[in-house]
């Protein structure tokens, strides 16, 4: 895009060019802990770790929010540890 300023009837002119970016991405989220598959029964505690990225507001990995589908809430932020039912 190009955007045109006249000041004072034009004798000041000047043009420049600018990118428009409304691209509201949604973060990039990574488990790293637990890795997909594994098996652990319920008297052992798991480490949960993760990480939160977003192009506008960088490191989001504090904000996460953890639960089960089964127990419900596990803890909060980029890494912590417990147990599952």
């Amino acid at each position: 895009q190009t955007l045109r300023l006249d000041f004072n009837g034009g004798v000041n002119i000047s043009e420049f060019s600018f990118t428009a970016n409304n691209d509201n991405t949604p973060p990039v989220v990574t488990i790293t802990s637990p890795v997909d598959g594994i098996y652990a029964t319920s008297d052992v505690s798991l480490s949960f770790t993760g990480t939160a990225n977003d192009l506008a507001d960088g490191d989001l990995s504090a904000n996460l929010s953890w639960e089960s589908d089964v127990d419900g809430p596990l803890g909060a932020g980029a890494s912590f540890s417990s147990s599952l039912s």
